[in-house]
């Protein structure tokens, strides 16, 4: 199924699918422990690469992009592009 259809962190509908289920509650209050995890670390450094994240928490690259993801959908992360590296951090910051 992921060879048929990969995540996608710039997935419109997968943001706005994430919205109402999503709409009058605490955003944090509904991810996962790997997810505050991976937010807490990044919240403390300001931002962080792929590697940094999964080097730290022991994750492997495609466990972090799969979270990635979601974080990504429910407007919690963001990448950015720094030269040939991209780094994640808060999608508020």
């Amino acid at each position: 199924m992921d060879i048929l259809s990969p995540t996608k962190a710039c997935d419109p509908w997968g943001v706005y699918s994430a919205r109402p289920s999503l709409h009058g509650t605490d955003k944090f209050a509904a991810l996962t422990p790997a997810q505050h995890r991976i937010v807490d670390y990044i919240k403390a450094r300001g931002e962080a690469t792929a590697k940094e994240v999964t080097e730290h928490l022991s994750l492997t690259e495609e466990e972090f992009r799969t979270e990635f993801v979601v974080l990504r959908h429910m407007e919690v992360l963001k990448g950015l592009k720094k030269g040939p590296v991209v780094a994640y951090t808060l999608f508020d910051a």
